[in-house]
Protein backbone atom coordinates (compact mmCIF):
# COMPACT_ATOMS: atom_id res chain seq x y z
CA UNK A 1 0.00 0.00 0.00
CA UNK A 2 2.83 2.37 0.88
CA UNK A 3 4.58 1.53 -2.40
CA UNK A 4 1.49 2.42 -4.43
CA UNK A 5 1.01 5.75 -2.67
CA UNK A 6 4.67 6.68 -3.14
CA UNK A 7 4.42 5.75 -6.83
CA UNK A 8 1.29 7.88 -7.22
CA UNK A 9 3.01 10.77 -5.45
CA UNK A 10 6.11 10.47 -7.67
CA UNK A 11 4.09 10.26 -10.88
CA UNK A 12 1.96 13.24 -9.89
CA UNK A 13 5.12 15.25 -9.16
CA UNK A 14 6.46 14.32 -12.60
CA UNK A 15 3.19 15.42 -14.19
CA UNK A 16 3.22 18.68 -12.27
CA UNK A 17 6.82 19.41 -13.26
CA UNK A 18 6.08 18.60 -16.92
CA UNK A 19 3.04 20.83 -16.82
CA UNK A 20 5.09 23.62 -15.27
CA UNK A 21 7.83 23.33 -17.88
CA UNK A 22 5.35 23.40 -20.77
CA UNK A 23 3.56 26.41 -19.30
CA UNK A 24 6.93 28.13 -18.80
CA UNK A 25 7.80 27.45 -22.44
CA UNK A 26 4.45 28.84 -23.54
CA UNK A 27 4.98 31.86 -21.29
CA UNK A 28 8.47 32.43 -22.70
CA UNK A 29 7.13 32.18 -26.26
CA UNK A 30 4.38 34.67 -25.43
CA UNK A 31 6.94 36.95 -23.78
CA UNK A 32 9.20 36.81 -26.84
CA UNK A 33 6.21 37.50 -29.09
CA UNK A 34 5.28 40.54 -26.99
CA UNK A 35 8.88 41.78 -27.07
CA UNK A 36 8.99 41.36 -30.85
CA UNK A 37 5.71 43.24 -31.20
CA UNK A 38 7.05 45.99 -28.94
CA UNK A 39 10.25 46.24 -30.98
CA UNK A 40 8.27 46.33 -34.23
CA UNK A 41 6.03 49.10 -32.91
CA UNK A 42 9.06 51.03 -31.65
CA UNK A 43 10.70 50.69 -35.07
CA UNK A 44 7.46 51.87 -36.67
CA UNK A 45 7.35 54.89 -34.35
CA UNK A 46 11.00 55.64 -35.10
CA UNK A 47 10.41 55.55 -38.86
CA UNK A 48 7.36 57.80 -38.50
CA UNK A 49 9.37 60.26 -36.38
CA UNK A 50 12.30 60.26 -38.83
CA UNK A 51 9.91 60.78 -41.77
CA UNK A 52 8.26 63.71 -39.99
CA UNK A 53 11.67 65.21 -39.23
CA UNK A 54 12.64 64.83 -42.87
CA UNK A 55 9.41 66.56 -43.92
CA UNK A 56 9.99 69.37 -41.40
CA UNK A 57 13.57 69.90 -42.56
CA UNK A 58 12.40 69.89 -46.19
CA UNK A 59 9.73 72.47 -45.30
CA UNK A 60 12.35 74.61 -43.53
CA UNK A 61 14.58 74.45 -46.61
CA UNK A 62 11.64 75.56 -48.79
CA UNK A 63 10.84 78.49 -46.47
Amino acid sequence: MLLISSFVRASSQILVSECRSTSQVAFKQREMHDKLRCVKSMVGVQTVISERRREQSANKLKA
